[in-house]
């Protein structure tokens, strides 16, 4: 009974030492320091890149079809675009670890103990970034995600996000009459705001159940003795409308900023969740 006794806070507490009692790093466990970094800088390359490139296909279109695209297209160069990237990442733990002392003096006599402890630890990092419609087209084509080899991870560096065929979407609509493109910050078009929104969420689960069993009593024959989550949400807004080197204007700044009150209520809400 005393080896149990002994053993399971002492276990416990050596392994919620770990995951969710320290602030999470963003990246993915690594060798080398400045993964972080890479990962913030390869993230906010990879979207600009993306977002650029379908702004030079769309003029390259308003070209080819000036009678159609070429109207849209001018209108939107009084446009800017207002990105808002949300890292989230969480980490918990817990230990549930159980034992039975069975004395062989004592046939009919069995004692049940069990602990249960976890610990959690959430890191919210967000990073606001504004580009005008100009300031896009003389960026030139680049090519979006890192190189293969470099320790950083996200599928906002390695999936579409799918912007360009959004803003083809809303394009079409435009050239056959059914929807209209903000021209200005006022007038009956204010209202008229695009806004497009990507959310990425990995979660690996690990445990750990060994067990024991003793001349008087077994330990952890039963439950979980150690469960480890890391939950990676990666989330990336952009919101389009009439702006200028400073910002957008109008109904698409305060489309902006519903956005991320949405955003922090969301995350404030997911934290009281799982507590």
């Amino acid at each position: 009974m005393s080896a149990i006794r002994t053993s399971l806070p002492v276990v416990a507490s050596l392994l919620l030492a770990g995951c969710g009692t320290y602030v999470p790093e963003i990246q993915e466990p690594v060798v080398r320091g400045g993964a972080q970094q890479e990962l913030v800088q390869a993230i906010v390359t990879s979207v600009h890149c993306e977002v650029a490139n379908a702004i030079i296909d769309l003029y390259e279109d308003a070209r080819r079809y000036p009678d159609t695209v070429g109207p849209i297209a001018r209108k939107m160069s009084t446009w800017g675009l207002q990105m808002v990237l949300n890292l989230k990442t969480r980490e918990n733990s817990t230990a549930n670890p159980t034992g039975l002392w069975a004395p062989t003096n004592l046939l009919s006599f069995t004692l049940g103990v069990s602990g249960t402890a976890s610990s959690e630890a959430i890191r919210i990092n967000i990073l606001n970034f504004y580009y005008s419609v100009a300031e896009l087209r003389l960026r030139g084509r680049c090519k979006t995600g890192v190189q293969p080899d470099a320790p950083v991870t996200s599928l906002l560096i390695q999936s579409d996000l799918k912007f360009k065929d959004w803003l083809y979407d809303q394009i079409t609509t435009a050239v056959v009459g059914d929807t209209q493109v903000p021209i200005g910050t006022g007038g009956p078009l204010k209202q008229n705001v695009l806004s497009h929104e990507v959310s990425f969420e990995v979660v690996t689960t690990g445990g750990i159940n060994p067990a024991w069993k003793l001349t008087e009593g077994t330990i952890n024959q039963s439950g979980t003795f150690l469960q480890a989550t890391r939950d990676r949400t990666h989330d990336l807004t952009i919101t389009m409308g009439p702006g200028d080197n400073a910002g957008l204007k109008g109904a698409a700044r305060d489309a902006d900023l519903a956005a991320r009150i949405g955003q922090s209520i969301s995350n404030h809400a997911q934290g009281l969740q799982v507590r």
